[in-house]
């Protein structure tokens, strides 16, 4: 499993908030701006609901004592994640797309 931080980079990358060297950097990406905690802010991952906001169907909802978040799309299969926080839920949905 991806540590938050792991999980805070993957989401930034997916954002389009990095900027990289190429596949074999050794230095690795350089973010444009401190990585937003999108793993345990809902403001931070309420970003991702807004760039996607558009191109697809975005739900969030509390289902059997966890938080579920599934995201569709004609271009994607639907996707679902579930976490304890709803911020997680919305991360681990949005990585799958």
């Amino acid at each position: 499993m991806m540590t938050p931080q792991k999980i805070n980079e993957a989401v930034a990358r997916k954002l389009g908030l990095w900027i990289s060297d190429g596949p074999h950097s050794k230095i690795g990406p350089t973010f444009t701006k401190d990585i937003p905690d999108y793993c345990t802010s809902i403001a931070a991952a309420w970003e991702i609901a807004e760039k996607i906001k558009n191109t697809t169907l975005f739900e969030i909802l509390w289902h059997d004592g966890q938080w579920e978040c599934q995201i569709a799309s004609s271009e994607v299969t639907t996707v679902n994640a579930t976490a304890d926080t709803a911020p997680m839920a919305i991360c681990l949905a949005y990585l799958k797309i």
